[in-house]
Protein backbone atom coordinates (compact mmCIF):
# COMPACT_ATOMS: atom_id res chain seq x y z
CA UNK A 1 0.00 0.00 0.00
CA UNK A 2 1.30 3.44 -0.87
CA UNK A 3 0.46 7.03 -0.35
CA UNK A 4 -0.58 9.21 -3.27
CA UNK A 5 2.81 10.94 -3.45
CA UNK A 6 4.68 7.66 -3.31
CA UNK A 7 3.16 6.27 -6.48
CA UNK A 8 3.44 9.54 -8.41
CA UNK A 9 7.23 9.93 -8.56
CA UNK A 10 7.60 7.85 -11.73
CA UNK A 11 4.78 9.65 -13.65
CA UNK A 12 6.07 13.03 -12.49
CA UNK A 13 9.58 12.33 -13.73
CA UNK A 14 8.29 10.82 -16.97
CA UNK A 15 6.04 13.86 -17.55
CA UNK A 16 8.97 16.22 -16.99
CA UNK A 17 11.13 14.12 -19.33
CA UNK A 18 8.39 14.11 -21.99
CA UNK A 19 7.88 17.88 -21.70
CA UNK A 20 11.64 18.36 -21.92
CA UNK A 21 11.73 16.39 -25.19
CA UNK A 22 8.71 18.23 -26.63
CA UNK A 23 10.51 21.51 -25.95
CA UNK A 24 13.44 20.08 -27.89
CA UNK A 25 15.74 20.50 -24.93
CA UNK A 26 18.72 18.33 -25.73
CA UNK A 27 19.64 17.53 -22.13
CA UNK A 28 18.05 14.36 -20.83
CA UNK A 29 16.75 14.93 -17.27
CA UNK A 30 18.01 11.44 -16.39
CA UNK A 31 21.50 12.39 -17.61
CA UNK A 32 24.40 11.83 -15.23
CA UNK A 33 24.74 15.60 -14.75
CA UNK A 34 21.19 15.96 -13.40
CA UNK A 35 20.33 15.27 -9.76
CA UNK A 36 16.70 14.54 -8.86
CA UNK A 37 15.53 15.31 -5.31
CA UNK A 38 12.15 14.72 -3.70
CA UNK A 39 10.74 15.15 -0.21
CA UNK A 40 10.01 12.36 2.26
CA UNK A 41 6.47 11.94 0.95
CA UNK A 42 8.01 10.13 -2.03
CA UNK A 43 10.00 7.70 0.12
CA UNK A 44 9.22 4.11 -0.81
CA UNK A 45 11.05 0.98 -1.86
CA UNK A 46 9.36 1.15 -5.28
CA UNK A 47 10.63 4.68 -5.90
CA UNK A 48 14.13 3.77 -4.75
CA UNK A 49 14.06 0.76 -7.07
CA UNK A 50 12.75 2.93 -9.96
CA UNK A 51 15.59 5.45 -9.50
CA UNK A 52 18.19 2.68 -9.24
CA UNK A 53 16.89 0.59 -12.16
CA UNK A 54 16.80 3.65 -14.43
CA UNK A 55 20.23 4.88 -13.28
CA UNK A 56 18.70 8.16 -12.12
CA UNK A 57 20.84 10.16 -9.70
CA UNK A 58 18.01 10.79 -7.26
CA UNK A 59 17.75 11.41 -3.54
CA UNK A 60 14.65 10.85 -1.40
CA UNK A 61 15.11 10.94 2.39
CA UNK A 62 13.27 8.25 4.29
CA UNK A 63 10.30 9.23 6.45
CA UNK A 64 12.14 8.77 9.73
CA UNK A 65 15.46 10.51 9.02
CA UNK A 66 14.67 13.40 11.39
CA UNK A 67 14.11 11.06 14.33
CA UNK A 68 17.68 9.77 13.94
CA UNK A 69 19.45 13.07 13.24
CA UNK A 70 20.42 14.95 16.44
CA UNK A 71 20.17 18.28 14.55
CA UNK A 72 16.38 17.81 14.50
CA UNK A 73 16.01 16.81 18.16
CA UNK A 74 14.37 20.10 19.19
CA UNK A 75 12.53 20.79 15.95
CA UNK A 76 9.46 18.67 16.74
CA UNK A 77 7.96 21.46 18.80
CA UNK A 78 7.97 23.79 15.78
CA UNK A 79 5.85 21.44 13.65
CA UNK A 80 2.57 21.43 15.54
CA UNK A 81 3.57 18.61 17.86
CA UNK A 82 4.01 20.68 20.97
CA UNK A 83 2.79 18.61 23.93
CA UNK A 84 1.85 21.76 25.84
CA UNK A 85 -0.72 22.65 23.19
CA UNK A 86 -4.42 22.12 23.97
CA UNK A 87 -4.88 20.75 20.45
CA UNK A 88 -3.93 17.21 19.50
CA UNK A 89 -0.85 16.76 17.36
CA UNK A 90 -1.43 16.71 13.64
CA UNK A 91 -0.53 13.37 12.13
CA UNK A 92 1.41 13.89 8.91
CA UNK A 93 -0.02 12.33 5.74
CA UNK A 94 3.06 10.15 5.36
CA UNK A 95 1.86 8.12 8.37
CA UNK A 96 -1.27 6.99 6.52
CA UNK A 97 -1.35 4.13 4.02
CA UNK A 98 -3.34 4.25 0.80
CA UNK A 99 -4.38 1.16 -1.15
CA UNK A 100 -4.92 2.43 -4.73
CA UNK A 101 -6.21 -0.93 -5.97
CA UNK A 102 -9.13 -1.00 -3.52
CA UNK A 103 -9.29 2.78 -2.97
CA UNK A 104 -8.93 2.43 0.80
CA UNK A 105 -6.96 4.41 3.35
CA UNK A 106 -5.62 3.21 6.71
CA UNK A 107 -4.69 5.28 9.75
CA UNK A 108 -1.32 4.83 11.50
CA UNK A 109 -2.97 2.33 13.90
CA UNK A 110 -3.93 0.18 10.89
CA UNK A 111 -7.67 0.89 11.01
CA UNK A 112 -9.50 1.47 7.74
CA UNK A 113 -10.81 5.01 7.44
CA UNK A 114 -14.27 5.87 6.15
CA UNK A 115 -14.59 7.73 2.87
CA UNK A 116 -16.13 11.14 3.41
CA UNK A 117 -15.82 12.42 -0.14
CA UNK A 118 -14.44 11.05 -3.37
CA UNK A 119 -13.29 13.42 -6.06
CA UNK A 120 -10.30 14.81 -7.81
CA UNK A 121 -8.03 17.20 -5.99
CA UNK A 122 -7.01 20.00 -8.35
CA UNK A 123 -3.54 19.94 -6.78
CA UNK A 124 -3.03 16.22 -7.31
CA UNK A 125 -1.23 14.69 -10.29
CA UNK A 126 -3.19 13.28 -13.28
CA UNK A 127 -4.32 9.75 -12.53
CA UNK A 128 -4.55 10.32 -8.77
CA UNK A 129 -8.10 10.12 -7.46
CA UNK A 130 -7.80 11.22 -3.84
Amino acid sequence: MELCQQHTLKPILETIQDRNHRLRNKQDIFDADVIITADTGFASEDNTRYLYDNKIDGYVPDNQFRTRDPKFATQKDTHGRNKASKYPATIPAVEFEYDPVNNRCFCPAGNEMWLHHEGVDANCMPGCSL
